[in-house]
């Protein structure tokens, strides 16, 4: 869009920056942006929420060098690709056409024993103090529903390559049902929907008694998870049931579970280049401590030679005792070459440039190279 600056400075002063945007095709930022670039004012903050400031006059426009055309384009569309569902296996297409079957299995059959033997919570769920088989969250009307759909998607995880894991316990966990394939975890949780409305103090039973009722609709949902975020739901839709709904609940945990394979491949590429990034990062940190350790490693010699003259000076200084052979017996304990010292810490030296030379030489990418771990050269050594 073409506009001069004048049409922009007396649009931005007419509406909100937000109302710009919208009319221009454009985000406010750009709008901002372009304003700032040519020396356009702008209302400030808490214009259009204060009286006071709007009547106060506007700024003049002030000159500008850069040319008086202003042109803002409004950006496209992002168009995500559509995602072709993943081809079914035959046996699993086999599973939807069959459908449910005409009663629970045993597993499910010990659920149901124990929620009608259970309690109903707030919320008109049946509940039990143990666990439960085959995790469910119904009310007693929708109960066989819930317990027929489970074993359905049970049977179609397992027909995919899925195989039940082990249940985990806490934060609404324990009413889901939890698949593994690959080392991928998935999910999935079978729930009736209930409704909330604002209860009148005047219906309470108690001032303080609750703020909310809630209804149960009778209409069953089914979310499948794999991983954080990549979560597909299924529901009733009026008289559209989700037990006409077979062939999308297994075409959805395929996709899901394709899109969490997806993930973790591009999170361990990711991984990857952050761990060679890490040691080309702190590759001189660790050239630097191994500098370090050589200095060290001579500090080390010096106050061992000094230490070594010092006793074979002292053990001269007092050779006039009439034992002499305790003091020989005392030197050769105590004191030995120079030279034998020196070359023990050189072989020492030796051994900490050639880390060093091949620390600098080493490639990045190369997994077998004893890359120090973080803030420790004990592989050196």
């Amino acid at each position: 869009m073409e506009l001069t600056r004048e049409d922009l400075y007396e649009l931005v002063w007419s509406m909100p920056m937000t109302k710009v945007g919208e009319k221009l095709g454009v985000f406010d930022v750009a709008v901002r942006k372009v304003c700032v670039k040519m020396k356009i004012p702008r209302p400030p903050q808490g214009y259009w929420l204060s009286e006071r400031l709007q009547k106060r006059p506007k700024p003049v426009l002030p000159d500008f060098n850069g040319g008086d055309q202003v042109f803002i384009s409004p950006s496209a569309p992002k168009v995500e690709p559509e995602e072709t569902p993943p081809e079914l296996p035959e046996v699993v297409l086999k599973h939807v056409a069959k459908g449910f079957r005409a009663s629970v299995t045993a597993e499910s059959g010990e659920t149901k024993r124990l929620l009608k033997s259970g309690f109903v919570d707030r919320y008109g769920f049946l509940r039990s103090g143990k666990p439960l088989p085959v995790p469910v969250v119904a009310t007693k009307a929708t109960l066989q529903r819930a317990l027929l759909l489970a074993d359905w998607v049970i049977k179609m995880s397992v027909l995919q390559g899925f195989v039940l894991a082990e249940q985990r316990n806490g934060y609404g966990r324990d009413f889901e049902i939890k698949l593994e394939k690959k080392a991928i975890k998935a999910s999935i949780q079978i729930k009736e929907r209930v409704t909330r409305r604002d209860v009148p103090v005047a219906e309470r039973r108690y001032d303080y008694g609750d703020k909310y009722r809630y209804e149960q609709t009778g209409e069953l949902g089914i979310s499948f998870e794999c991983g954080w975020g990549n979560k597909k739901t299924i529901k009733d839709k009026g008289d559209l049931k989700i037990e006409s709904r077979l062939l999308d609940m297994a075409t959805a945990l395929n996709i899901y579970f394709q899109r969490a394979v997806e993930r973790e491949k591009q999170r361990a590429i990711e991984a990857r280049e952050r761990q060679i990034q890490y040691r080309n990062d702190h590759r001189g940190k660790w050239v630097e401590e191994l500098e370090s350790k050589r200095l060290e490693n001579f500090n080390q010699m010096r106050q061992e030679l000094e230490r070594n003259r010092l006793d074979r000076e002292f053990i001269d200084s007092v050779g006039f005792a009439e034992h002499h052979g305790w003091l020989e017996w005392v030197k050769g304990k105590l004191v030995v070459p120079d030279l034998d010292i020196v070359e023990r810490y050189s072989a020492s030296d030796r051994d900490i440039c050639i880390s060093i030379e091949r620390l600098k030489a080493a490639d990045a990418s190369d997994d077998d190279f004893a890359w120090p771990k973080p803030g420790v050269l004990g592989s050196y050594y």
